[in-house]
């Protein structure tokens, strides 16, 4: 536990891990826990790390559903995380690659136009691509 604005935390196993906050004021105080919150893998390769031009999204702009392409040298699980113009993940999803060149359709329709971004996690890498919905 840590009364630290911003505390950091090493993980020094893989494993699933559950994040825990407890807000407190002088009202009372209110506490959420999230099981398997964090998921720490082993450490891949830094030549197999994904960057900007692995990552395709088209159309974009667009009207909701658009398609994603990842061309990677990596094999295993990515993390598909969308976030809209308030900070709130409106999609969070695991995929796993089998080669080396992945395809995914997203609709994201049902949601107000906007821009929306995207993260697309792999071990310790993180691309962010930016995603407008008219």
């Amino acid at each position: 536990m840590s009364t630290e604005k911003e505390p950091a935390v090493v993980y020094n196993e893989p494993g699933i891990f559950k994040v825990g906050l407890i807000v407190a004021n002088a009202s009372g105080s209110d506490q959420i826990i999230r099981q398997g919150f964090i998921v720490v893998e082993e450490p891949s390769s830094i030549d197999n790390a994904i960057n900007l031009d692995d990552i395709k999204v088209y159309p974009n702009p667009n009207d909701g559903l658009f398609n994603v392409k990842l061309e990677t040298k990596n094999r295993g699980i990515f993390q598909f995380i969308i976030i809209n113009h308030l900070g709130k993940i409106i999609y969070n999803k695991c995929y796993s690659g089998r080669s080396t060149e992945l395809s995914w359709e997203i609709d994201l329709s049902p949601y107000p136009k906007g821009t929306y971004h995207l993260q697309i996690i792999d071990n310790d890498n993180i691309v962010h691509k930016k995603i407008v919905v008219n």
